[in-house]
């Protein structure tokens, strides 16, 4: 996956993600701003930020790249390791830097499954997912 172009296909067992890296949902057409077609339902977007953060937002890349006000995190995965990239091992789990990621949800409108979209399954229990409050889903 390469900076500033977009793809579009879920990350699946053996993906890499790299910092800089853009996954948008809907691809090509959500570049468009503002969109003139929508071509895909709910479209999302997945950063790899530089912060070894891996951060699912609502919307099209083009409002993170246009600073749109509101343009709110829906998911971050994160490790303790907080530096490298992002990666599913053979076993499903999600790691960044080697370590374990963990999953904390930031809205009440984040998507409950994370399969087929970002990824192309769901990520294991090991994963973890909480809220901000840190109380357990």
């Amino acid at each position: 996956f390469k900076a500033n172009e977009p793809e579009t296909k879920a990350l699946e067992i053996g993906s890499i993600f790299v910092a800089g890296g853009v996954l948008s949902k809907c691809g090509a057409w959500d570049l468009v701003r503002p969109p003139r077609f929508q071509t895909c339902k709910d479209p999302m977007t997945l950063v790899m930020g530089d912060d070894g953060v891996l951060t699912l937002y609502n919307g099209g890349p083009w409002r993170l790249w246009e600073g749109e006000d509101g343009h709110l995190p829906l998911i971050e995965m994160n490790s303790k390791e907080r530096t490298g990239s992002a990666e599913i091992g053979e076993n499903g789990i999600l790691t960044i830097g080697g370590e374990v990621a963990k999953i904390t949800y930031f809205s009440e409108s984040a998507p409950i499954r994370l399969a087929p979209w970002p990824f192309a399954m769901e990520l294991p229990g090991k994963n973890g997912k909480k809220k901000k409050t840190g109380k357990e889903l």
